[in-house]
């Protein structure tokens, strides 16, 4: 908290969470706003980031300075798990919902509040927002139940889905079981179940449609990402979690871990678990209900354990780790039955005398939270020895460093746009967390194409993040990268210095093609290998002839020669290997491991605790006795810069491990001549104008031809050429590509999120439909009151 050494910081909340908030507060110059953002990746749409990961009360942050974001997230944090608290009490207590005492209210919506789910996913606070709608929208649905329409239930119902569509997807699985049992427990007959099912599903869908524009976008932006091909990597578990794992998760202190497979996060008090066993056992009235009830758990445990049924909850996806997030929902339940099991004890009880019966509960009240405490510290005890959390002064100084390096008077006025790469990171969205056209990008709402052609090209890059770890001049190059931010003790002399601030180094990049240019005439784009140096010899040949073996090649590779494996290891290396080579020209030589990748994820080990741990990997390159660079978990670096080297010069390279495997290796030689030669030639489009609403580019070309413009090739985007509309292609699925004609010409770029329209008209005709629906069933009532 504030104050303190450490921030709330860790997980997503540091990699993703904290950056949307940054970015609230200060978007950065640009074509930046709640659609489109040039943050990280190629930019693109941002609306999906928006919907899926930001809630209304989030953007309090617009009004937040960077440098308070953590204390104002703290503070954030515990509001929200406060009025998860204060909803189920309010539904607990209500006399259409369980209609408990007081007491008996307060000690179970202080479960609900404190539930491991709650403690274990604050670093996804936009969750939360669902935690508090749940019992409200249970408690306006018991209307329906009772047969009766319910604005409440679709207004609470659609402000859930326009909240958090994913974590509502869930919710609304919860609601349908909800209805199913209390219509059980009521004893409702088939026909009017029937009736009041229809009912039921035409509040659902009113309430759906009322949240179109926001549910509509998001599905269209899922198939550019996690619904495109080969895009979830997840392993299919047929067994998720074994029955011991589930029952394991109800003991206070257990601790899951974020793991794809991680046991359910169940527990919600002792007190909980027991006041259900007393009511499956010894509730004497309606066996319906119970057996309704004991269908649920069923429900529950089958959705634990069985991988397929889990892929339900969750859209039919494999999460990126966050596992079972729908285990709110079931702890939701289990205060449910609880208060039935308490209704119960208490009537049990009744006979004692007052005074024994108001120390029971004041005993259960002590008792209970001391548990809930423990189990409280215990969690977070966990995610701080599994994650971490980043500490005030880390924070604090990165904010510092960012403000001066981005203050650079270079950076603004010598009057060119170009994007910046930063080979070191404070989170997994940088460019969106320091307002600035960044490379690095992590979010589940991504452009699976864009990550695709990264890793090809030898970026840090998986489906779901882009870091520019192993980039190399000619792969940042393709895409206006104008500056480099590094380690002073990193920086390359491929790059001219600019300014040096608290040990990073801000470099210009002065041999990068512009935002937008010309090209030859396309060729059929070649299969990517695994290589990314030969991956960019293709583009190259592909965009400006560098025909591959004519001599006109980006990268040639230097034949290495194994010189045998070291006999005695360092401390903490399980593996190393010799190469020799001899550098037949003069230039820089970069070094190619490849990417271990099923190693890298592998989890074989388990600490202390019994938690499964991933295997520590770390690679170091020595070049003659000098450390060049590493590659380790997380750092997914492909291409290593091994510096300039004299023409007939014989150096031996050596690769360490702390694994035994390393993987197959390559060295090449860089041609820079070339490189700068294609960027000298390029015919390149300028920005004449870059700001919140689009892009204007100009440029002249001597004969038709098709332009690559840097951004991502995605629907939305409205492209016009010399003021008439006109559509755009693709250079690999990945670029925008506009064919224009001879001449001088001026490209205007504007972005509209698809399916954002017909959401707002779907949106508009539900509410409508809503408001007749709901008033012709009030103006019949008033008629039969009147007669």
């Amino acid at each position: 908290g504030p104050g303190c050494e450490k921030t709330v910081l860790s997980f997503d909340l540091r990699e993703l969470f904290l950056s949307l908030y940054g970015y609230l507060s200060d978007p950065g110059p640009g074509f930046n706003n709640l659609f489109h953002s040039m943050a990280g990746g190629l930019g693109g749409n941002f609306y999906g980031t928006v919907i899926l990961c930001l809630s209304p009360l989030d953007f309090i942050f617009s009004f937040v300075p960077l440098r308070s974001v953590p204390d104002a997230l703290y503070f954030m944090i515990l509001f929200k798990i406060g009025l998860c608290g204060v909803s189920a009490c309010f539904y607990l207590s209500h006399k259409d919902g369980t209609g408990l005492s007081a007491p008996a209210a307060v000690l179970f919506s202080c479960c609900y509040a404190l539930m491991s789910y709650n403690i274990m996913y604050y670093v996804a606070p936009m969750w939360y927002d669902c935690v508090i709608m749940l019992p409200l929208i249970a408690l306006s649905l018991e209307k329906i139940i009772a047969g009766k329409k319910s604005p409440s239930f679709i207004v609470l119902t659609a402000i859930c889905l326009i909240d958090d569509y994913y974590i509502a997807y869930m919710v609304v699985i919860a609601l349908i079981i909800y209805f199913v049992f209390r219509s059980a427990e009521e004893g409702t007959g088939i026909r009017e179940f029937i009736v009041r099912s229809l009912r039921f599903a035409i509040h659902g869908l009113t309430a759906c449609g009322t949240a179109m524009f926001v549910i509509l976008p998001a599905c269209l932006d899922l198939q550019r990402g996690k619904m495109a091909e080969s895009a979830n990597t997840a392993a299919v578990l047929a067994i998720k979690n074994s029955l011991f794992d589930v029952l394991r998760s109800f003991i206070p202190g257990s601790y899951a871990g974020f793991d794809f497979n991680a046991s359910p996060n169940s527990y919600c008090g002792t007190i909980v678990t027991i006041l259900t066993i007393i009511w499956f056992i010894y509730g004497k009235k309606n066996i319906k209900a119970r057996l309704a009830g004991l269908f649920v758990i069923a429900i529950y445990f089958v959705s634990f354990i069985v991988g397929p049924i889990d892929r339900m909850w969750h859209g039919f996806r494999d999460p990126i780790s966050f596992s079972v997030r729908y285990a709110f929902t079931f702890s939701f339940f289990m205060i449910l039955f609880a208060s039935r099991g308490y209704r119960t004890a208490a009537g049990a009880l009744k006979r004692l005398p007052g005074l024994v019966k108001r120390s029971a509960v004041a005993l259960i009240f002590i008792l209970s939270s001391f548990e809930l405490f423990y189990n409280s510290r215990s969690v977070l005890t966990g995610i701080a020895r599994e994650a971490g959390h980043a500490a005030y002064e880390d924070y604090l100084k990165t904010v510092d460093i960012y403000d001066h390096l981005l203050s650079v008077n270079d950076l603004h006025n010598d009057g060119t746009y170009g994007r910046i790469a930063n080979t070191t990171r404070f989170s997994g969205f940088d460019g969106s967390l320091f307002g600035y056209s960044g490379f690095s990008r992590f979010s589940s709402s991504y452009n699976y194409h864009v990550s695709k052609l990264f890793g090809d090209l030898g970026f840090g890059s998986i489906n779901n993040g882009i870091g520019v770890k192993g980039m190399t001049p000619a792969s940042i190059g393709l895409f206006d990268t104008g500056y480099v931010i590094s380690l002073s003790d990193e920086a390359t002399d491929l790059y001219e210095p600019v300014y040096e601030y608290n040990g990073y180094e801000l470099l210009k990049n002065t041999c990068s093609l512009p935002f937008a240019y010309a090209i030859n005439d396309s060729i059929d784009p070649l299969i990517f290998g695994s290589d990314p140096y030969l991956n960019q010899n293709i583009v190259y040949d592909e965009l400006f002839g560098c025909r591959e073996g004519t001599g006109n090649d980006i990268y040639t590779e230097v034949i290495l020669t194994a010189a045998g494996k070291e006999e005695y290891l360092p401390e903490g290396v399980d593996s190393s290997e010799k190469y020799i080579f001899t550098a037949e020209k003069s230039g820089h030589y970069f070094l190619g491991v490849e990417h271990m990748n099923e190693v890298v994820y592998a989890y074989e080990f388990r600490d202390e605790n019994g938690n499964l741990k991933p295997l520590n990997i770390i690679r170091d390159y020595v070049l003659d006795d000098e450390k060049t660079g590493e590659y380790g978990n997380g750092m997914y670096s492909f291409c290593t810069d091994l510096g300039y080297l004299e023409e007939g010069s014989r150096h031996i390279l050596t690769l360490m491990s702390s694994n035994d495997e390393i993987g197959e290796s390559r060295v090449y030689y860089y041609n820079d001549d070339l490189f700068e030669k294609i960027v000298s030639d390029v015919n390149g489009f300028g920005i004449k104008e870059i700001g919140k609403k689009g892009i204007v580019l100009s440029g002249t070309v001597s004969e038709e031809t098709d332009v690559i413009v840097t951004l991502p090739f995605e629907e939305g985007y409205s492209v016009y050429v010399d003021g008439v509309k006109t559509c755009y292609g693709s250079y690999r699925d990945t670029l925008m590509k506009v064919h224009v004609g001879q001449g001088t010409h001026e490209i205007t770029i504007g972005y509209f999120p698809p399916g954002l329209k017909a959401g707002i008209l779907i949106s508009f005709i539900s509410v409508i439909i809503s408001v007749i629906y709901l008033y012709a069933g009030r103006k019949s009532s008033l008629r039969s009151a009147e007669t």
